[in-house]
């Protein structure tokens, strides 16, 4: 495969922000798009997977979901984040500090392990 179109692209963060401007260009660039976030918009772009990317298992389950609806995954866009009341990091106690980098980094390792174990077992002989 050579660019974006056709691939089977999945998303997090797709309902809002940097996400969902993300799946808008990938839909416009020919890709399959998967959006993944807790809650689905109106109009969402890109075909909709719930997930808690803070949650190693539910992670999972999202994969399972876009390997069972595509086939295969060509490739993850981290782009879930949550900010918490608009604090600043420096202001965040430790809890609300750990969720939000949860979000981002433990979400990030979780697909990305999720994803290269699927690719290892999805790859065939010759490939």
């Amino acid at each position: 495969m050579k660019g974006i179109a056709g691939a089977y692209i999945a998303v997090t963060g797709a309902s809002g922000g940097i996400g969902l401007a993300t799946c808008q260009w990938l839909a416009d660039s020919g890709a399959s798009v998967f959006a993944l976030d807790l809650k689905p918009l109106e109009e969402q772009v890109g075909d909709f997977v719930q997930v808690d990317v803070t949650d190693p298992e539910s992670v999972a389950g999202a994969a399972e979901e876009v390997l069972n609806r595509a086939g295969r995954i060509d490739g993850v866009v981290a782009g879930a984040g949550i900010a918490e009341n608009d604090v600043a990091a420096e202001n965040m106690d430790a809890a609300t500090f750990d969720k939000v980098i949860g979000s981002i980094f433990v979400g990030s390792f979780s697909r990305a392990r999720r994803s290269d174990d699927e690719c290892s077992n999805r790859v065939t002989a010759g490939s």
